[in-house]
């Protein structure tokens, strides 16, 4: 019976997964001037920070694990990750489902960002030709 209870705790504060949910794979950009030339891609084992035309600085971080907070509104997503230098960092996001899913960055509340398909992006961030 104790096995079972912990691993009911363990599951239920959020430990986290080793992948990147579904809801957040994608690229991510927002129409804030002063994030004009700048994204972030999620994918199921990167977070990668880009800026500039043609990928100018790309910076490459690999996934460790996500915690998840389901909220009412929102999910708060606490995703742990290493660069390559392995340094450990992470990122806390708010996840809001309304109108096709948009993150707000925890230090950053007033600013949204929104997915978009590869389709829509400017064609300096295009990932194929």
């Amino acid at each position: 019976m104790a096995p079972v209870l912990f691993s009911l705790v363990i599951f239920s504060c959020g430990i986290g997964e080793n992948t990147m949910p579904d809801e957040l794979i994608g690229i991510w950009m927002t129409p804030a001037p002063k994030y004009e030339e700048c994204f972030f891609e999620l994918t199921p084992k990167m977070v990668v920070y880009g800026s500039g035309h043609f990928f100018e600085h790309l910076d490459i971080n690999y996934l460790l694990r996500v915690e998840k907070n389901q909220k009412k509104t929102h999910t708060l997503y606490t995703i742990h990750y290493e660069n390559a230098e392995g340094q450990k960092l992470k990122l806390e996001l708010f996840y809001l489902q309304k109108k096709g899913g948009r993150i707000r960055f925890k230090h950053q509340k007033k600013i949204l960002w929104q997915k978009v398909r590869e389709e829509d992006l400017s064609p300096y961030l295009r990932l194929s030709p």
